[in-house]
């Protein structure tokens, strides 16, 4: 568990990006699909050159996609964490995910209520990063927010 710790925490130490963790290895072309849906919503560096596009938001993500997080939880990612890790939340590819279309992301809150977990679509996660990154709105918000069957698809 320290090897692990120190190896998540020089993958971190320097990085603002949102962590995508994989937790989940049964499916790679789901995991594959997972990664399509989230590509959609990252900010590869470049500002949308069409005049249509420049409303979209964007979120910069790093993967871990380590089997040594084979069936990790939450809890044990969360204690993995380094503490110079600045986003405000981070997200689970666990199996829940993978088994889904949907692919809702278990996401957890590291700020007002550490350790809340919500489930999104991968569509939202750019709305909710960017909205919890500037203070905007707090997770709860989007944790309140979500449809009866625990996934948040948007307002």
């Amino acid at each position: 568990m320290l090897a692990e710790c120190m190896v998540m925490s020089n993958i971190l130490s320097s990085s603002d990006e949102l962590l995508v963790i994989r937790t989940d290895f049964s499916a790679p072309e789901a995991w594959a699909a997972v990664r399509a849906a989230i590509k959609s919503t990252e900010n590869e560096d470049e500002w949308p050159e069409e005049e249509d596009d420049e409303d979209e938001p964007f979120v910069a993500v790093q993967y871990l996609d380590d089997p040594a997080h084979d069936g990790a939880t939450a809890e044990q990612i969360l204690a993995l964490l380094p503490e110079e890790y600045k986003p405000t939340f981070f997200v689970v590819v666990d199996k829940a995910t993978i088994r889904s279309p949907e692919m809702p992301l278990l996401l957890v809150d590291l700020r007002r209520e550490m350790g809340r977990q919500m489930r999104a679509v991968p569509a939202a996660l750019a709305s909710i990063e960017i909205n919890l990154s500037i203070g905007n709105m707090d997770f709860a918000e989007f944790a309140d927010s979500m449809d009866e069957d625990g996934v948040f698809r948007g307002f």
